[in-house]
């Protein structure tokens, strides 16, 4: 699981018990989901390996507040028929631009660039012997 601490800011632990309904293995379903969009959108040009597994610490701090608008998003749509509330809607919107702008280097993630693939035989052929 993600650090407890990166929802904090947004949403009280009651809140955040009351979605999963304390199952924690809804939100860690909801957790893997919002690292896979995540790694989707950076792994074209940052090392997505960097991102920590779920348990530990050191997420970059912009990066955490995506994953976890996503996560809250992704929990609120589990709620049947309880619409998402517009706040939630807007933050997981914020966090998917968010993502976009890092992915398209506009923003720095906090991850480790990927280094560009070297083409293979991309030499020029120098003489005909």
């Amino acid at each position: 699981m993600l650090p407890p601490a990166i929802y904090s800011p947004t949403l009280p632990p009651e809140v955040l018990t009351a979605l999963t309904g304390g199952d924690p293995n809804v939100l860690a379903e909801a957790e893997s989901h919002a690292l896979a969009t995540a790694r989707a959108y950076l792994a074209p040009g940052y090392l997505t390996e960097g991102l920590p597994p779920t348990g530990t610490d050191g997420i970059p701090g912009a990066l955490a507040r995506a994953l976890a608008d996503l996560v809250v998003h992704d929990l609120y749509t589990r709620l049947d028929p309880q619409p998402v509330p517009p706040l939630r809607r807007e933050r997981q919107a914020a966090a998917l631009v968010w993502l976009q702008q890092a992915a398209e280097g506009r923003l720095d993630p906090g991850l480790p660039r990927r280094s560009p693939a070297l083409p293979f035989g991309s030499n020029p052929k120098l003489s005909h012997r």
